[in-house]
């Protein structure tokens, strides 16, 4: 668990009571094929190696295997993609999913490389092996996915079948952005579409404060017709997503426009609760991705969190 999570509740066990007993031998640890299939059976998922700079590309994908409900809608649709030759960023994610349960590193490695180099061919950025953004691959990720939907689901149609997007049907959601003039009180509203929300970080703050000051009133400059020139704009949930994922943003300009990074820790917890023109929504945390590069003394983190809206 990356450092900057704390919990509400931290249980600690009692320390044993001294009674003069003699202290319990600890159990010899098995070793060689033993302890590896002891391990196997231990543990359900294994992670992924991280060969050059793999580790934005493998925490994302990981990220995306814990979403059961997007999961199971990728693999109940399996008859519609599996024969198509442009799905085949979808095949490569699904074996991935398949290898997370393995232990041979060789293939889980080639696994990840042939998903990357699949996502390449539409946004080269990622073609080389330099460090990368997690939040970037994981948008990028969901919009291929996304953008798929058209060709698939008029492929389904002609074999008497219908497509539902799994990016759609999970991570979408609207925005409503109203302005009001400070001079009038004239308002006008529109809505847009988002599959994550990107965060101003604010320190000593938690996931939740640090969403409430997004979701405030700013000023903006604007000309009404009735000769203001300043407006107030205010963003609110629309609707809800099934799965809201969150960037906290750790840079910041300074005032001599200069990038800077933030350093402060960040509260997550176990729930969060978001407040919609459909009423309020519950979600439980289910990852946390955050990339820790350490530099001499200078540690930098790069997070966001995914959460599951609790139905």
């Amino acid at each position: 668990m990356p450092h900057f999570l704390k919990r509400r509740n931290r249980r600690v066990a009692p320390a044993p009571e001294s009674n003069g007993d003699k202290p319990k031998e600890i159990p010899k640890q098995p070793r060689g094929r033993a302890k590896t299939q002891n391990l196997c059976q231990q543990v359900e998922w294994f992670g992924f190696r991280n060969p050059g700079n793999l580790c934005y590309v493998n925490s994302s994908l990981q990220s995306l295997i814990t979403l059961k409900g997007f999961i199971n809608d990728i693999i109940m649709q399996v008859e519609v993609w599996k024969g198509i030759a442009e799905a085949q960023l979808i095949r490569a994610f699904i074996n991935i999913l398949i290898l997370h349960r393995s232990t041979d590193a060789e293939r889980k490695c080639q696994a990840v490389y042939v998903f990357k180099c699949i996502l390449s061919k539409k946004n080269p950025e990622f073609q080389n092996q330099g460090q990368k953004d997690a939040h970037e691959f994981i948008v990028t990720v969901l919009d291929q996915l996304r953008n798929l939907a058209p060709l698939l689901r008029q492929e389904a149609a002609l074999v008497g079948r219908k497509y539902r997007c799994p990016v759609e049907e999970h991570f979408i959601f609207k925005m409503e952005s109203t302005r009001t003039c400070k001079g009038c009180g004239a308002q006008s509203s529109r809505d847009e579409e988002f599959s994550n929300l990107s965060l101003n970080l604010v320190p000593g703050a938690s996931v939740q404060d640090v969403l409430q000051n997004y979701l405030k009133e700013t000023d903006i400059d604007f000309n009404c017709g009735c000769g203001a020139k300043r407006s107030g704009q205010q963003s609110s949930f629309a609707t809800l997503p099934k799965i809201l994922m969150l960037h906290l943003k750790r840079f910041t300009y300074s005032r001599p426009m200069q990038l800077e990074k933030l350093h402060c820790a960040v509260d997550v917890f176990r729930e969060l609760m978001v407040t919609s023109r459909q009423g309020d929504g519950w979600y439980s945390l289910v990852s946390v991705v955050s990339h820790l590069g350490i530099k001499g003394q200078q540690v930098d983190l790069h997070n966001f969190c995914t959460l599951r809206h609790l139905i």
